[in-house]
């Protein structure tokens, strides 16, 4: 008899989907850092450090200070969906819309683009409120902010969330260092 806790499963699963198909999915590596302990908000971690220090033959390297302090910021986003599945609903479909294939396809078609449209987004917002982005034109209106002003109007249509997807790829180009 099977003993697998199929919710983890699930979730792993779900999780390297994310990794995988998203196109900012290389920001997941630094979520380890975080901590959630419930509620609306989490801690990040910052760290400042010393900077580079002569070395000395006779000292050694000179000695530096390393301080760890957390950022707490309150959580934005609370969005999900449910879905009812009936067992005959599996049988009457040949078995394509079992939990999996709907997790799975939601996750892909739902889930990741819109994941992805807030966090490029959100990047752009913080990106123009430090005045680092790049206007064009003679009106001084940037193409980026265009863009933003889209997405914000997309993203409030949760059946628009694969066009979210699409227009926030082009807003990293948005962006100066």
């Amino acid at each position: 008899m099977n003993t697998m806790q199929y919710a983890s499963v699930f979730m792993t699963e779900l999780d390297k989907q994310l990794v995988e198909k998203s196109t900012t999915g290389w920001m997941e590596d630094n979520a380890a850092q975080v901590q959630y302990n419930g509620g609306a908000e989490v801690k990040i971690p910052k760290m400042t450090m010393s900077g580079l220090g002569d070395y000395d033959r006779n000292s050694g390297f000179a000695q530096g200070a390393v301080a760890v302090t957390y950022e707490t910021r309150t959580l934005t986003q609370d969005r999900g969906r449910t879905f009812q599945l009936d067992a005959m609903d599996v049988d009457e479909t040949n078995f394509a819309a079992t939990a999996g294939a709907v997790m799975r396809e939601f996750q892909s078609t739902k889930v990741i683009p819109e994941i992805d449209a807030y966090r490029y987004s959100k990047i752009y917002e913080l990106a123009e409120a430090a005045g680092k982005t790049v206007s064009s034109g003679a009106s001084g209106k940037s193409y980026c902010a265009r863009l933003f002003r889209r997405r914000k109007r997309l993203l409030s249509s949760p059946s628009n969330a694969q066009r979210n997807h699409n227009i926030s790829e082009n807003q990293t180009s948005c962006l100066i260092s």
